[in-house]
């Protein structure tokens, strides 16, 4: 029920107010077992923003308590510093010191993802076979890795200090490969270009 109405919640005809706050609330038939039943979906965005707060305020912590440290055992102190939290991070060993990566990142790839199933809604009728649809849904997969692996690129590389993703792959878009003598060389590069793709060019 929650994501068959995730989208039409925040409909201002579905505000409602209740001890101050506004509550977003839609009803909607729902079958349990052999019962038909009607069931209730509520949504608070004081209590979105308080909760988001709270989740990445204790993510920073984690990320400042262990990230880039040295600790006798690395594991096992990412488990106990993140808790429940662990799932959230992906982290990798250099030596003894830790690594994590931001769930910032996974954020922003599931962020692109929502926005991919939206579009997608409508995606059925406009196809004629189910192989097409899976065909779609493998290419906006694998776009999905490519950009989790430019994302992570470019923050290493410190260009989304002054770029945003989008602008990056913009610049990129102008790159184009000619095939010559049997190898691929790339065309002229903008200045901008070649400063967002990194000092060594890469």
């Amino acid at each position: 029920m929650i994501s068959e109405t995730n989208r039409e919640i925040e409909s201002p005809a579905n505000a409602k107010r209740f001890g101050g706050d506004i509550f977003y609330v839609l009803e909607s038939e729902i079958q349990i077992g052999d019962v038909d039943a009607y069931g209730y979906v509520l949504f608070n965005k004081k209590r979105e923003g308080l909760e988001t707060n709270s989740f990445y305020n204790r993510s920073i912590d984690i990320e400042c308590a262990i990230d880039g440290k040295e600790f006798r055992n690395p594991v096992d102190q990412f488990k106990r510093t993140a808790g429940n939290f662990e799932r959230y991070f992906e982290y990798t060993l250099e030596g003894k010191t830790i690594h994590l990566s931001l769930y910032r990142e996974r954020d922003e790839v599931e962020k692109k993802f929502d926005d991919l199933k939206n579009e997608l809604e409508v995606m059925p009728l406009r196809v004629q076979k189910v192989e097409t649809l899976q065909g779609l849904l493998f290419i906006f997969f694998i776009s999905l890795i490519l950009r989790a692996i430019l994302l992570r690129r470019a923050r290493e590389a410190k260009l989304l200090d002054k770029s945003s993703i989008e602008e990056i792959l913009m610049e990129l878009s102008k790159l184009r490969a000619v095939k010559v003598g049997g190898k691929w060389r790339l065309t002229e590069v903008s200045k901008k270009t070649e400063d967002d793709s990194g000092e060594d060019g890469n």
